[in-house]
C-alpha cells in the first residue's frame, strides 16, 4: 500500500485491538463499585455474621426463601446477588459500540482502498459519506449506552384547597425535577387526600391539570372502602396508612436485627419524609439517601421478602410526607425555570369540555381580580390583612400601567354586585375598558385568571391569582400588590425573586395607605 494508507491502517488495527482488549476485561474483570451506592465493605461480612447471617438466607430474614450467596471482589467489596447486576444491558451496549466501530473501520478501509485505485487522493463524496457514517453511529452508541432512569415512588399527603394543593404539589415538582435531571431517578406520583370536607372539591379541581389527570385521588380516600390482606374491609385511607406503618416496622426491625451496626439502616428511615427537607440543597441530600437505599441490596431483599413496596408495580422504598409540605419562594424561584408553568398547564384539549374552564380572556385584556376575603372572613380580613384596594385606588393603579382605552376583564368571584359594580365604574371612569366575569365556578375563574396574556392583577394575599401568574404560559406581566394600612397587625414586605424570569415577568409593589382605601 502507498505510504498514507499505510498508516490509516495501522491506526484502525491499533484502535480495534485496544476495543476487544477492553471488551475481554469488562466480560471478565468484576466492575469496582462505590460502597455509597448500595455495595457492602468486607468489613461488613463479620458484623453480618455475628448477627445471624452466616452465608445462608439473609440476617433479617430467617424464612427468606432466597439466598445470597458473598463474594467479594478485587476492591474488598460484597457484589449483591445475581440477579441484581446489570448484565445483558451492558453487553449490548458494548456490543453496539464495538459494531459501530467495526462499520466505520470498514468505511475507513473501503475510504482507503479507492484512494490508492485514485492515485492517493480522497474525493469528497467519499469524505463526505464516511464522515456522515461516524456521526450516525456515534449517535447511536450514545443512545444504546445511556442507563435508564431508576424508578422510585413518592406518596404525598394533601391539605386544604386547591391553593394548598398546588404550594404541596409545587415542592413536590421540585423533588421530581432534581430527583430526575440530577440523579437519573423517575419517581411516580401517588396522593392522600385529607379526612375533610374540602378534600373532595379540591381534589376534583387538581385535576383539572394536566399533570395530574391521572393521579388516582381516590386511591387512599376515606369515604371509600377496600378489602386489606386478612379479608376485612377498611377504608382506603386506613389501608394506605397501614402501608407507610408497615414500611417504617419492616425498616426499623431490619435495623434492630443488624444490632444497630449498619448505622446507615437509620440514616435510609431519616430520609423517607419528604417535609423535613425544605430546600433544594437538603433536597440533594435526601435523593442521595434514597438512591443509595433502592440500590442497596439487603433493602432490595427485604422489599421482596415482606412486600411492603407502594405497590406489585412498585416494589421499593417510597418517599412521604405526613405533615403540611409547602413549597417555599426560594425553592419555586429555583425551579420555576425548568419547567413549571408547563406543569401545572390546564389540558388545551379537554378544559372546556370537562367545565374546568367555562371562558378565557381574550389576549388583549388585562385581568383584575378581585378576592374579596370580606366573604369569607368578615371580621378577621382587616387585621389579618385580607383588605383590598378600594375600586378608586384599584383604578389608579392599573391605569398608571396601561393605556386609556384598554380592555379589562374583572373576576370577582362570591363578591357582592354592588362592589362590583363599584370596580367597573372606577374602570371606566379611568378610560377603560371593563367587563365582569360572573356566574363561574371556583376552578373556571382560576383557569380564566391562568389564561391571562396581556396582564394580571391582584392582592398578593389571593392564592388564586398568585399561582395563575406563576403558571401562565403566555402572561406577559403581573402585579401582584400588597397594601399596608393602620388596622393591619403585621406589615407585608415587598419581595422580588432571584430567578431572573420570574423577575422580569411579575412585580411586587407594596403601597401605605389609610383604612379608608382598603375595605
Amino acid at each position: 500500500l502507498p505510504g498514507q494508507g499505510t498508516l490509516l491502517l495501522v491506526a484502525v488495527v491499533a484502535a480495534l485491538g485496544a476495543n476487544l482488549r477492553m471488551l475481554v476485561n469488562e466480560t471478565q474483570s468484576p466492575r469496582p463499585r462505590d460502597h455509597e451506592h448500595g455495595w457492602l465493605p468486607v468489613a461488613a461480612v463479620a458484623e453480618r455474621r455475628s448477627a445471624g447471617d452466616h452465608g445462608g438466607p439473609p440476617a433479617y430474614g430467617k424464612n427468606s426463601s432466597t439466598l445470597i450467596t458473598n463474594h467479594n471482589d478485587k476492591n474488598g467489596l460484597l457484589v449483591p446477588p445475581a440477579l441484581e447486576v446489570p448484565s445483558q444491558p451492558t453487553r449490548t451496549a458494548n456490543g453496539t459500540r464495538l459494531a459501530s466501530q467495526a462499520q466505520v473501520t470498514r468505511s475507513l478501509l473501503d475510504l482507503n482502498s479507492s484512494a490508492t485505485k485514485d492515485g492517493n487522493t480522497y474525493s469528497d463524496a467519499s469524505v463526505a459519506a464516511v464522515s456522515a457514517e461516524i456521526r450516525t453511529n456515534s449517535t447511536a452508541t450514545m443512545t444504546a449506552s445511556e442507563p435508564a432512569p431508576l424508578q422510585g415512588t413518592a406518596v404525598i399527603q394533601l391539605y386544604g384547597e386547591l391553593g394548598n394543593h398546588l404550594q404541596i404539589l409545587a415542592h413536590y415538582f421540585a423533588v421530581q425535577v432534581i430527583a430526575l435531571e440530577e440523579f437519573n431517578l423517575n419517581l411516580t406520583l401517588h396522593v392522600r387526600k385529607q379526612k375533610a370536607r374540602k378534600a373532595k372539591s379540591a381534589a376534583e379541581n387538581a385535576m383539572c391539570i394536566k399533570s395530574f389527570e391521572h393521579v388516582d385521588f381516590d386511591e387512599c380516600s376515606w369515604e371509600v372502602n377496600t378489602t386489606n390482606g386478612h379479608g376485612v374491609s377498611i377504608s382506603k385511607g386506613e389501608y394506605c396508612q397501614s402501608k407507610l406503618n408497615d414500611q417504617m416496622a419492616s425498616l426499623h426491625g431490619l435495623h434492630a436485627r443488624t444490632n444497630f451496626t449498619h448505622k446507615h439502616y437509620f440514616s435510609y428511615i431519616q430520609s423517607l419524609q419528604l417535609e423535613q427537607y425544605k430546600d433544594s440543597e437538603s433536597i440533594r441530600t435526601l435523593l442521595r439517601r434514597y438512591v443509595d437505599m433502592c440500590r442497596d441490596p439487603v433493602i432490595q431483599q427485604l422489599y421482596r421478602d415482606q412486600s411492603v413496596g407502594w405497590s406489585e408495580n412498585e416494589p421499593h422504598p417510597f418517599l412521604v410526607s405526613i405533615d403540611r409540605i409547602h413549597a417555599t419562594q426560594q425553592l419555586i424561584d429555583e425551579v420555576y425555570s425548568r419547567g413549571m408553568p408547563g406543569y401545572f398547564a390546564f389540558d388545551d384539549e379537554t378544559k372546556i369540555s370537562s367545565g374546568c374552564c367555562a371562558s378565557l380572556p381574550e389576549p388583549d385584556e388585562h385581568v383584575f381580580h378581585y378576592r374579596s376575603f370580606v366573604v369569607d372572613l368578615p371580621k378577621t380580613h382587616i387585621g389579618w390583612g385580607g383588605a383590598e384596594l378600594v375600586p378608586a385606588k384599584a383604578a389608579e393603579l392599573l391605569s398608571q400601567s396601561v393605556p386609556p382605552g384598554s380592555r379589562v376583564a374583572m373576576v370577582a368571584g362570591r363578591a357582592a354586585p354592588h362592589r362590583v359594580q363599584a370596580y367597573k365604574e372606577a374602570f371606566h371612569n379611568r378610560s377603560l375598558v371593563v367587563r365582569a366575569v360572573s356566574g363561574q365556578s371556583a376552578i373556571q375563574d382560576f383557569c380564566f385568571l391562568a389564561h391571562a396574556q396581556a396582564g394580571l392583577w391582584g392582592t398578593v394575599q389571593s392564592s388564586y391569582v398568585t399561582w395563575a401568574s406563576l403558571i401562565g404560559t403566555k402572561l406577559q406581566h403581573a402585579t401582584l400588590y400588597g397594601v399596608n394600612y393602620p388596622a393591619r397587625k403585621k406589615n407585608v414586605t415587598g419581595r422580588t425573586s432571584s430567578n431572573m424570569e420570574m423577575r422580569q415577568l411579575i412585580h411586587w409593589p407594596v403601597f401605605h395607605v389609610p383604612d379608608d382605601e382598603v375595605w
